[in-house]
């Protein structure tokens, strides 16, 4: 099967037995579900807290962003 990863960490076999068996057809489609419902219509995407980006993000953009949301996420610090 040409759709198999060189990557994937399950036995050749077991992978297009599932492929060819339709074993994870559900949860497939209720991800992208999800993922439609969420506005996201490729990969990579990312959702963190809010923040949205997709396509090939640099890096620096991506650790921005998390720097981003953490602050976001704190609460202030109480005044004296």
């Amino acid at each position: 099967c040409g759709a198999r990863s060189s990557r994937a960490t399950m036995p050749a076999r077991a992978f297009d037995a599932a492929l060819e068996s339709h074993t994870h057809r559900k949860d497939v489609e209720a991800d992208a579900r999800v993922a439609d419902e969420a506005g996201i219509g490729g990969v990579p995407s990312y959702s963190i807290n809010g923040w949205f980006l997709a396509g090939n993000v640099p890096y620096a953009r991506l650790a921005r962003t998390v720097d981003l949301a953490l602050r976001a996420a704190r609460p202030a610090p109480p005044t004296p």
